[in-house]
């Protein structure tokens, strides 16, 4: 079996503050598709850049947020993870 998530990792203006965000349960297909992951990431990063994100940047804002600093400026790092698991028969084969 095996289990994918992606961690995105938030910036924010005006502080030093950074917020991780992870998303378990992604389908083996995106996580192997590592180029549209870049490609979305950087699109998100325009749009907040461009003041075009429809209220993400004052959704997930920082926890010393005050009004003005500490929205969410940008995704500053992706991670994405695969763990593999494998059970064991022990009943089969062996002496």
């Amino acid at each position: 079996m095996t289990e994918n998530s992606i961690n995105l990792t938030f910036g924010y203006g005006g502080t030093d503050f950074v917020r991780t965000l992870v998303i378990d349960g992604v389908a083996d297909s995106i996580v192997a598709d590592t180029s549209t992951i870049v490609t979305k990431v950087k699109a998100v990063n325009a749009s907040l850049a461009g003041g075009t994100s429809g209220g993400l940047d004052t959704f997930f804002v920082a926890d010393d947020y005050d009004g003005t600093n500490g929205t969410l400026a940008e995704i500053t790092g992706v991670k994405v993870i695969t763990v593999a698991e494998e059970n064991i028969d022990l009943t089969q084969g062996g002496n």
